[in-house]
């Protein structure tokens, strides 16, 4: 037979329970999709002015990313004359903070690079942090790294 809840655990079950729904109804409007104004405005309604304002001043890292958001998306890099097929992301092209955690979490390690080096966190650093390269300070705000 089940065990007998006393009154206190009755309420924390229960209050962990609309939690739970709180925080599922809560992801569910966080996920809601469908374009928003500016994506359909910009990017599917003005395509002359993405492609010759936005699409020169993204890198190939940030082409890459772009192209994999939606087939519209791969359709207007195409229609600015990328080749989708040949976008890849590279380590020395990361412009925030939120690209190079993105690259760490996704790094095959232990594989061989194109020049034979082992991917390890080493080749890493030396790869996104070359002279070319301002790494933010502790205590810095901006999240900006800027790349050449």
């Amino acid at each position: 037979m089940g065990k007998n809840l006393s009154g206190a655990q009755k309420r924390k079950k229960k209050r962990e329970k609309e939690e739970a729904v709180e925080r599922a109804r809560a992801n569910m409007e966080r996920l809601k999709l469908g374009p928003t104004k500016l994506w359909t405005g910009l990017v599917l309604h003005h395509k002359d002015v993405f492609v010759s304002h936005v699409i020169p001043n993204l890198n190939g890292t940030d082409r890459c990313f772009f192209s994999k958001v939606s087939r519209e998306s791969e359709d207007v890099l195409a229609y600015a004359g990328v080749d989708v097929s040949k976008l890849h992301w590279d380590v020395h092209e990361c412009s925030s903070i939120s690209t190079l955690e993105w690259m760490w979490n996704n790094m095959p390690w232990g594989k061989k690079s194109q020049r034979e080096s082992v991917i390890d966190q080493a080749w890493f650093c030396a790869s996104c942090c070359n002279e070319q390269t301002r790494v933010p300070q502790v205590g810095e705000r901006s999240e900006t790294v800027r790349v050449g």
